[in-house]
């Protein structure tokens, strides 16, 4: 009766520290067990369920001198086809979804500059106003043509700048100063 009770035990204990380095998955020695366990399996039979664990192949075992670390094993994922299908499409998504993330940038860009260009009604309003601008300075551009010869302000002063020139090709001011032609061509 001991002895099934013993069996019982051993796979309470295997189960324990089963899920422990499970739920740690990383390496410990005996003693880090021990005491992370918080005396739930007993000393003796702890090296006996670690050493167990290790013979079923659940358990990775290195010893480095005289301590002997556990790891629990890989955990390794079961797929189904539908996994393995998403596996394989993986870069391919990650490839859309980059295409995707610059397809966004080029739109926003393209957004931000048509928030930038006026509106219909702007455009509108502007040509109105430049219509207008040109159609006052058109005017303004007759009332010059028609008073600007023909005014007798201007003609006494046309007159005179008239005869300062015919003046000055008929005596150079050069001239007039005492710069002879000899100098006034090396400095002109």
């Amino acid at each position: 009766m001991s002895s099934t009770k013993n069996a019982q035990d051993m796979k309470d204990i295997k189960i324990i520290i089963a899920n422990y380095m499970k739920s740690q998955y990383r390496p410990y020695s005996t003693n880090d067990i021990l005491l992370n366990l918080h005396n739930q399996v007993p000393k003796q039979k702890l090296g006996v369920g670690l050493a167990a664990l290790a013979k079923e192949d659940e358990l990775l075992v290195k010893i480095v001198g005289k301590t002997s670390y556990y790891c629990y094993k890989m955990l390794v994922h079961n797929l189904d086809s539908s996994d393995t299908g998403l596996l394989e499409s993986a870069p391919q998504m990650e490839k859309e979804l980059a295409d995707i993330g610059d397809e966004i940038n080029d739109l926003t860009t393209e957004l931000r500059d048509f928030k930038s260009m006026p509106s219909n009604n702007e455009i509108i309003q502007k040509l109105t106003e430049a219509k207008e601008k040109i159609r006052v300075l058109k005017d303004d551009q007759k009332k010059l043509n028609q008073n600007s010869f023909e005014s007798t302000e201007i003609k006494p002063h046309i007159s005179h700048l008239r005869r300062v020139h015919k003046q000055y090709k008929e005596n150079s001011i050069l001239e007039s100063i005492g710069i002879e032609n000899l100098e006034m061509t090396r400095y002109i």
